[in-house]
Order: structure tokens, then C-alpha cells, then sequence
């Protein structure tokens, strides 16, 4: 324990020496409004480095966008670099719509509906930030990201398929349907649906607590895997079950199988899988 104090410190020491290195900035404020070339199956991708993501569906058709673009350099010259090189990149391809900081780390490639996104740090002199707020058409489906010094929220939508992810902050996905992960590494995660989930959904963390606020007439099988933590329901009608069995591999006529060791319950008559998977915090499913 006292290993992994003294390493986390050294690290907050590095990062603190790192950001007081930046000593110029410059501050903007960047608006866009984007429109799906084709309308059969609208998907939003966003991709952030350093900031925060907030989205919230409303009655439209277009992605109304606002970012805060922060550039910070060591001196006026990293800077003006910083502006040579950063830019916020806003792609329309079909029924996608990709949003994404770019600079020459950076490595975009969209491969049928995934995007792979990879950044290469070289410590640079310069940094950047972007704080993201979206209006986006209510019934599209959703993949937006961060990883350092803000939270993912999302408000309001309900479409086909939610993935949110963070690394160093929370997660918060109100009032949608459709949400299939919700994954972060230090931070919370809270999410309430308007309906009954009707898919398979995955929630995992390290360290924080998991929130899922559902209907009372929810039919679910609930998956649960902790170290140091435990699951609470307000839900009455609840039985366990034997550990889920997946498929391992396949040997000629011959099919091997391995037992989940994880708790499964039953919450009503059963249904999707609602996977929870955390190191250090505690699960919550509640009905509203």
C-alpha cells in the first residue's frame, strides 16, 4: 500500500511540474453545426483527450456543437506551434459523424462503424484542452470519450446503441434508453434509464460506485464481479442464479465450456445481461 501511495504522489509530483511548464495560453471558442449525410442509422463518434464531454438529445436533426479550446505552451513559441498543429477535426461520412482533436500524434482511422483513435505522447511543449457541449438529435447512437480532467454526461437520449467511457472522472448517461457500455477507470458511474433494457449492457470501474436507476418492470439477469465491494437492490423480486456458462473453444464435434464465477441474480423474470464489473466500490441497481 504504502508502494502504491508513494507512486501515485510521484505521479501527481510529475503531472503538477508538467502543467507548470505551461505558462502561456490562449483560450477559443469554436461552434459548428453538422448534418448526417444519410439518415438509415446516424451515429455519433467523440473522441477527447483532455477535458470534458457533455451531450444532451433534443428534437432536431442536426449535432449542435461548442468546444472550449484551451492551448497552453511553456512559451509563446510552443504556442504559436500548438496553433500550427492542433485542430479540431469534425468528419461527416454517411450516417456517422465523427468529432476528434487532432495533432501529428495522432493516428484516426474509421474501419466500418469503429473508429480507432491513437495517441502517441512525445511530451511536447505544449498542451490542449477541449471542453465539449453537444446538442445532438435525440433517437442517434452515441460513442463519446475522455481520458484525463473532465467527466462524460450524457442527458436525454435514446437511440440504438450508448457507449460511454472515461479514464479519469465520471460517467453520467440521464433519462436515455439504448446504453450498452459505461465504462470508466477512477470514477462514478450514473445512469438512468426511461425504459426497461432491452439489450445486453456493460458497467465497469475501478474505483468508484455504480448507479443504475431503472423501471420497476425490469426483466434482467444481473452480472456481478467485486473485490472490495458489494451489490444492493431495492428490487423484491429477486433469485440467484448458477454462474452464466460461455463458450470456451471448439474441438472438432467436441464443445468446451467454463463456468463464470461471478454472482448472476434474477431480477423479475430475467432478461438482458446487466454485467457490473468493479474493483473497489459498490453496485446499485435501484427502481424508481
Amino acid at each position: 500500500m504504502k508502494k502504491i501511495a508513494f507512486i501515485a504522489l510521484f505521479m501527481l509530483c510529475g503531472l503538477y511540474a508538467y502543467t507548470q511548464k505551461m505558462r502561456v495560453e490562449e483560450e477559443e471558442t469554436i461552434k459548428r453545426s453538422l448534418s448526417f449525410e444519410q439518415q438509415t442509422d446516424r451515429l455519433l463518434i467523440l473522441k477527447n483527450i483532455s477535458g470534458s464531454v457533455e451531450i444532451e438529445g433534443y428534437d432536431g436533426n442536426t449535432v449542435e456543437l461548442e468546444a472550449i479550446q484551451v492551448l497552453k505552451g511553456k512559451d509563446q513559441e510552443a504556442l504559436e506551434h500548438a496553433k500550427e498543429e492542433v485542430r479540431l477535426v469534425t468528419r461527416v461520412e454517411g450516417d456517422i459523424i465523427l468529432i476528434y482533436p487532432e495533432d501529428p500524434d495522432v493516428k484516426a482511422e474509421l474501419r466500418g462503424r469503429r473508429f480507432h483513435y491513437h495517441v502517441n505522447h512525445h511530451d511536447p511543449d505544449y498542451h490542449s484542452h477541449y471542453d465539449f457541449k453537444l446538442r445532438v438529435p435525440r433517437n442517434i447512437s452515441l460513442q463519446a470519450s475522455t481520458v484525463n480532467d473532465g467527466n462524460v454526461t450524457v442527458r436525454n437520449v435514446e437511440g440504438k446503441d450508448i457507449q460511454l467511457h472515461n479514464v479519469n472522472g465520471d460517467v453520467t448517461a440521464e433519462q436515455i434508453s439504448g446504453l450498452t457500455e459505461a465504462n470508466t477507470v477512477n470514477g462514478e458511474i450514473e445512469v438512468s434509464y426511461t425504459q426497461k433494457p432491452t439489450v445486453d449492457a456493460e458497467f465497469h470501474t475501478i474505483n468508484g460506485d455504480i448507479n443504475v436507476i431503472c423501471p420497476a418492470n425490469l426483466n434482467a439477469d444481473v452480472r456481478f464481479k467485486s473485490m472490495n465491494g458489494d451489490l444492493y437492490t431495492n428490487y423484491e423480486d429477486v433469485q440467484t442464479k448458477p454462474g452464466i456458462e460461455q463458450a470456451s473453444s471448439e474441438q472438432g464435434n467436441k464443445k468446451m465450456y467454463r463456468l463464470d464465477k461471478s454472482t448472476v441474480l434474477q431480477i423479475n423474470n430475467g432478461g438482458p445481461v446487466l454485467d457490473f464489473n468493479v474493483l473497489n466500490g459498490n453496485v446499485y441497481v435501484k427502481k424508481y
